[in-house]
């Protein structure tokens, strides 16, 4: 099956049965603004974001992933086949082995991958802000624990656009995930939200409270309609 069409396929049964997060899509982009996937894998997100988005930049470090998302989307989406974190320089990316997991794949050191076989690839590593792009208004960040350096890298781009964040954080992956995020974020103004029942909901004030699911939305201002 062509790589269009599969990774369609792909996207559209996502949609339906996939991540209640992904179909807040439509409502977080602008069709006016950029959106960037940082974690793309084969291109889930990256297909939603480029329906609703002036642009798409997709950043996937694994280079059969980063094949698949060249042939499905063209001069649609940049590509850039390369982990993001907030140094420059190369990364050790670890791969589970075992099948249909490679979307576990980290360059983050204290993910353990719950002791799975692994293969070791060493991968260029760049920060967001070393690239020069457009004015963004979405960023999601599947990273496997690496989501915080991730966020470090991009500080300029956060401080400029402001752009609303689909982040996964897992206390499996790193110890105080969610609420290392929150107190990056919060300074320059981002509040944490959840999707319940389609909607974006405002954490409790303590996120180490306690909060469900793994995906989590931070908005720099109101939430969209």
């Amino acid at each position: 099956m062509p790589a269009p069409i599969r990774v369609a396929h792909r996207a559209r049964r996502a949609w339906r049965t996939g991540e209640p997060e992904l179909r807040l899509v439509p409502k977080l982009c602008s069709p006016d603004l950029w959106s960037v996937d940082i974690g793309a894998n084969t291109g889930v997100y990256t297909w939603h974001m480029a329906r609703w988005s002036a642009g798409v930049a997709a950043f996937e470090p694994q280079p059969a992933h980063a094949a698949v998302l060249r042939r499905a989307f063209g001069r649609r989406v940049r590509v850039e086949e390369v982990a993001l974190s907030d140094r420059p320089g190369t990364a050790l990316l670890r791969v589970p082995v075992a099948r249909h997991e490679d979307g576990r794949a980290t360059i983050e050191a204290g993910n353990t991958l719950a002791g799975a076989a692994a293969t070791d690839h060493v991968v260029p590593c760049r920060c967001l802000d070393s690239y020069d792009l457009p004015p963004t208004g979405l960023v999601k960040i599947d990273v496997e624990g690496h989501e915080l350096a991730v966020l470090r890298g991009a500080r300029a781009l956060l401080e400029r656009d402001r752009p609303h964040l689909i982040v996964e954080a897992e206390e499996r992956h790193r110890p105080e995930a969610l609420a290392s995020l929150c107190d990056l974020l919060r300074p320059i103004g981002y509040r944490p939200h959840t999707c319940r029942d389609g909607d974006l909901v405002p954490l409790e004030a303590d996120p180490r409270s306690g909060a469900a699911g793994n995906n989590f939305v931070f908005l720099a201002g109101a939430s969209p309609a």
